[in-house]
């Protein structure tokens, strides 16, 4: 029926199938979270973070919202101002919506749930045609089945992915106090908690010890006193010759300011480069 349908009227004037309408990022990903059969449906509660793994399974309606520091994914995918009054949201195509759905590690995850809901070594046509009936609730076409069938081969014909290597990151994250007569780091330990964004000093922000101190991609935040400065530091493999630049901004108006420091010191053959940053302040 669908193939004689494609035939007679492939552009739908006739009005014999849905037109496909485009989602906002909540319906898009409570439908990620639907097809891959675990949304949580419970209604009601707590807001939850939605970005941090392991990622939750609740409604995106219940996404915690903080209007100073809003996820890049909800401005990548039009979502409102939250300090703004919104009647309607503008759409926007760019690259990283699709980036979004082809990396994203939550995707990812909905993926796999996704193939594990059909026996695909029972029958790889059957197979195909579940995933189908899952994702877009139609049969696939003699065509789409030839087509899934010799991606599935050209994949099995693929060598076994190498085992990744491990990686010694050169960059370390952490904080310490800074030694302002002696111009150097008196102190470092590394903070213990990555939430997939963000290095602190435990699961919940600020941390009963360490306090507000944190590190991110784009800044970071000092920690309760002098002693709990956020610091990147940077240990060189080897003698080289380092330019730094770049820009310090406190992008809030709460807060007391800020101080950054760049502090170079040779050890043995390596040199290590401790980025200080701010002393006493909010945003860096």
């Amino acid at each position: 029926m669908i193939e004689a349908a494609l035939r007679v009227d492939p552009e739908n004037r006739l009005l014999w199938q849905f037109n496909r309408q485009r989602l906002d990022f909540e319906s898009a990903r409570d439908s990620l979270l639907a097809v891959s059969g675990e949304l949580d449906a419970n209604t009601g509660g707590k807001p939850v973070e939605l970005f941090q793994k392991p990622f939750v399974l609740r409604r995106t309606v219940y996404g915690f919202i903080d209007r100073q520091f809003l996820p890049g994914v909800f401005r990548v995918f039009d979502f409102a101002n939250p300090d703004m009054h919104s009647p309607q949201r503008l759409d926007t195509t760019v690259p990283q919506q699709a980036l979004f759905f082809m990396n994203s590690p939550f995707v990812v995850e909905r993926a796999r749930a996704l193939a594990g809901r059909t026996d695909a070594v029972r029958n790889p046509e059957r197979h195909i045609q579940e995933l189908y009936r899952l994702v877009l609730q139609r049969p696939a076409t003699t065509r789409q089945v030839e087509l899934a069938k010799r991606f599935i081969a050209a994949a099995e014909s693929l060598p076994p992915p190498e085992p990744p290597k491990p990686v010694v990151s050169p960059w370390q994250y952490g904080f310490g106090e800074y030694d302002e007569a002696a111009q150097r780091v008196k102190s470092f330990e590394t903070l213990p908690q990555f939430t997939g964004e963000t290095w602190q000093g435990g699961a919940d922000w600020p941390d009963a010890k360490l306090g507000w101190v944190q590190l991110s991609a784009q800044g970071g935040h000092a920690g309760n006193d002098l002693q709990h400065a956020a610091i990147r530091r940077w240990i060189a493999p080897s003698d080289a010759i380092v330019s730094i630049s770049g820009t310090l901004e406190h992008e809030h108006k709460e807060g007391d300011g800020i101080r950054g420091r760049i502090v170079f010191r040779p050890h043995w053959s390596a040199r290590k480069l401790d980025a200080a940053q701010r002393q006493g302040g909010d945003e860096g």
